[in-house]
């Protein structure tokens, strides 16, 4: 069975209020061949959501994402 790893960027540290600004995956078998990576911003519904403590960890400005896709975009692309 394969394994999907998936890492997450975030625009806080509040799950409840907070976004995904980063989608990374890599797909691999169940003897850990790597078989695929993906990775792709993720534009914010709410721009000042992202805070100056996780772009410090991220290095992802609001820049960076202005002409990044949606989620709901991003998560299909991801299915691909």
């Amino acid at each position: 069975m394969p394994f999907l790893v998936i890492d997450l960027e975030m625009s806080g540290t509040d799950p409840e209020f907070d976004e995904i600004v980063q989608v990374g995956a890599q797909l691999f078998t169940d003897d850990w061949k790597h078989l695929g990576d993906f990775l792709q911003n993720v534009c914010p519904e709410v721009e000042e959501n992202l805070t100056a403590a996780a772009e410090e960890v991220h290095g992802l400005s609001k820049y960076d994402l202005r002409e990044a896709p949606m989620l709901y975009d991003v998560l299909p692309m991801m299915e691909d």
